[in-house]
């Protein structure tokens, strides 16, 4: 392989990675490698999506900083070396853990003002008619650059290059992250160190005593061991304004309760639980924190134990009016503690299961299958409302 950029010796170098390492973990999909093809990477079906180096660099990256010059040489050595594992879109970041003072004809400056094509060629063109030093190592880094036959390389790294200064320090950086993207779990803290003490576990070769050169971070088992008994409160903590609440009004769910003859302001906290579970149920499967495939087998879950109260309810009390029936059902039904995969909630567990199961009755498209109902004759007569409706 053709990095020349040192490797760590120590935890030292490791400490300075990591947070980065972590940062990228936790906002990108994909898996991370530290010391693979350089300091990290983040790979996204067998391409890099994200090469980084992360510089413990005491002061300003002037043009003559070896660390630039050695940053820009490697990735072009491994543009060349292995061509398959980039793409037109791969993104070239040069990270350092202090604040630096980068002026205008700085190369580095050239290098993060140039976003498309045209201007990462001026910036090229600029960076070689300006370059002048007599140390033979910049110049041998110089020349893997200025050669015609890696032009096209060079610009397309500068076009996609960027730099990255903390806010803090990487360290703090990185727990903000955690802060930012985990508040709803119960300790911060302890989230923290157990994250700290996964990532240990993963750099740490147990059979030889000492720290792996090169290891990797994998988004799902991440995923899986955060997740892991996480108590998750964010669906019961969103504000809800009243044109949520009106957005909801004619929903199929509360025309089913309407069936069942749901008193007022029980119909409230139905509305509320719902709003809430449908927004955090939406945001999960957006950021992909938790896999689809856990939220349907969870809603699979109710609806067979649904259908089974279903039965042996109406089966018991068949001489009964239907809306108490369907009372029963109803009370029946989300009177259960709700699971989606790994996680579990601690507290109020009835508006979680509350909102998952109106949800549910709700006839949404992506729970079609799963739909549940309370009045014995509910798909019936919600039907003749439909129809009624389209002849009006």
């Amino acid at each position: 392989m053709c990095n020349d950029i040192e490797q760590p010796n120590s935890l030292f170098g490791y400490i300075i990675q990591i947070p980065r390492a972590l940062t990228l973990l936790i906002n990108h999909s994909g898996t991370v490698y530290l010391e693979k093809y350089d300091d990290i990477i983040v790979e996204q079906n067998n391409k890099i999506s994200i090469i980084e180096q992360v510089k413990d660099v005491g002061s300003n990256i002037t043009n003559n900083s070896l660390d630039f010059w050695k940053t820009i040489s490697n990735w072009i050595k491994l543009k060349l070396e292995y061509p398959d594992k980039f793409t037109a879109y791969t993104r070239y970041v040069l990270s350092v853990n202090s604040h630096k003072n980068i002026k205008d004809n700085f190369f580095i400056k050239k290098c993060i003002d140039a976003n498309d094509t045209e201007s990462a060629k001026e910036a090229y063109e600029y960076i070689r008619a300006n370059f002048h030093s007599d140390s033979d190592s910049l110049k041998a880094k110089f020349l893997d650059f200025s050669k015609n036959e890696n032009k096209d390389v060079a610009i397309q790294i500068i076009q996609n290059f960027e730099y990255i200064e903390p806010e803090t320090d990487f360290y703090n950086d990185s727990l903000n992250e955690i802060t930012k993207n985990y508040k709803e779990v119960n300790s911060i803290q302890d989230l923290q160190n157990r994250i700290i003490a996964w990532i240990m576990d993963k750099m740490y070769n147990s059979d030889k005593k000492n720290l792996k050169r090169e290891f990797r971070l994998i988004k799902e088992d991440f995923n899986s061991y955060i997740y892991k008994d996480k108590k998750l409160k964010l669906a019961l903590e969103e504000e809800l304004t009243t044109q949520d609440y009106q957005s909801v009004e004619n929903a199929y769910f509360v025309q089913q309760l309407d069936l069942i003859e749901q008193p007022e302001n029980a119909l409230q906290w139905d509305k509320r639980d719902f709003l809430r579970w449908r927004n955090t149920a939406t945001k999960e499967n957006k950021l992909g924190r938790i896999p689809k495939e856990d939220f349907s087998k969870s809603y699979r879950n109710i609806y067979e134990k649904w259908v089974n109260d279903k039965t042996y309810l109406f089966s018991i009390n068949s001489s009964e009016p239907e809306v108490t029936l369907g009372r029963r059902l109803y009370q029946n039904t989300i009177n259960q503690e709700i699971h989606i995969g790994t996680v579990s909630f601690e507290d109020n567990k009835i508006e979680i299961a509350r909102g998952v199961c109106n949800y549910l009755a709700n006839n949404n498209p992506e729970t079609s299958n799963y739909t549940i109902g309370w009045h014995p004759n509910f798909e019936q007569l919600l039907s003749e409302v439909e129809n009624n409706d389209e002849r009006n």
